[in-house]
């Protein structure tokens, strides 16, 4: 059942993507063959006036065949409408960009609906986890402790009293005073180098504060920019290699994960996160994303003409050889990690 609601989830948002594009392509009189839900063999088909909609054997993923795109040899379309590449610049971008803007708009509704019937998420000073091998747990920091001072400093905020003053130590030693039962411990932790600043490997817990719906909607923007950042930053620290190959979780681990969440608002802030993933992820400048025709797109404006039909095709097929690669080494991963991923989301 877990593993029903992981797939439902992120074919979802894999769905919602194509009706994105789906939708700009009608707005700006482009033509679109087949709206399909699924992969593989068609199992059920419906004839409308404009556009075939299908549904295929696999439960996974989707796509939209918009009139011209693929085939820049085609001249017919639809009910007469316009091809893909006869429209002006603005309007093929604005088809380009329309799917990784429904997934963040998806993100948005996901992350408002969560804070508003939740509340709004508060950092409590209590540690809820301890990194292994990390300064806190060498100093002897244990999961419930709740953190009172930091450097004789009253604790009143947990980002702005703890994290941030741990990130501008600079290394130096901080000296937390803990409480632990009714016991007040004064400890000295020394945070080391980690990313953007200096940490010492703890989690804290969460309370959620009742809020309004206006708050909430509010509250969720804010997460959909931060969860888009994040993804900016991922991307960024692959590309200088901050990243492992192996830190990489494809489809199989994704379903691991989110079949692992329970139902309710958990469940939802998870698939909201992936939907941001795969909005900023598709834009990447790269073959065969989206982001690759915008490239090319953003080519074809500084030429004032096209790349060669031979040379698109080139270069598409060159990136889904490439990206085709990584996807299954990332699956060979993912199927060898299961059993070791199962045990840490336990």
């Amino acid at each position: 059942m877990s593993i029903l609601i992981a797939l439902l989830g992120i074919n979802f948002i894999i769905v919602m993507h194509e009706l994105g594009h789906f939708w700009a392509a009608r707005y700006v009189g482009v033509g679109v063959h087949e709206f399909a839900v699924g992969m593989g063999p068609v199992i059920a088909k419906y004839r409308g006036a404009r556009t075939l909609y299908t549904f295929r054997l696999l439960p996974i993923g989707g796509f939209v065949r918009v009139a011209g795109m693929d085939d820049a040899d085609e001249t017919d379309s639809p009910m007469n409408e316009g091809l893909f590449y006869d429209q002006k610049r603005w309007a093929r971008a604005l088809i380009l960009v329309a799917g990784s803007a429904m997934n963040i708009l998806v993100a948005f509704g996901l992350f408002s609906v969560v804070y508003t019937t939740t509340g709004t998420p508060v950092l409590q000073p209590v540690v809820s986890a301890v990194s292994a091998d990390m300064p806190a747990d060498s100093a002897g920091i244990q999961t419930g402790d709740r953190i009172l001072e930091v450097d004789g400093i009253a604790v009143t905020a947990v980002r702005s009293d703890i994290i941030e003053r741990i990130e501008w130590s600079a290394g130096h030693p901080v000296l937390l005073t803990i409480q632990r039962g009714g016991d007040i411990k004064l400890l000295s932790v020394q945070p080391v180098e980690s990313g953007d600043g200096y940490k010492i490997g703890v989690s804290f817990g969460i309370e959620y504060a009742p809020t309004t719906l206006w708050k909430g909607v509010l509250d969720g923007a804010k997460m959909t920019g931060a969860s888009v950042g994040s993804t900016l930053k991922t991307i960024q620290l692959l590309i200088a290699q901050d990243v492992q190959f192996r830190d990489l979780m494809g489809p199989v681990g994704i379903v691991q994960v989110v079949g692992a969440q329970k139902l309710g608002a958990q469940l939802l802030a998870m698939v909201a996160m992936i939907s941001v993933a795969l909005g900023v992820f598709n834009l990447f400048p790269f073959p065969v994303l989206d982001g690759g025709h915008l490239l090319l797109l953003g080519i074809e404006t500084i030429r004032n003409k096209r790349l060669s039909v031979v040379w698109e095709r080139r270069i598409n097929q060159a990136g889904m050889a490439i990206l085709l690669a990584v996807m299954l080494m990332v699956l060979f991963q993912d199927i060898s990690q299961w059993s070791m991923r199962a045990d840490q989301l336990r």
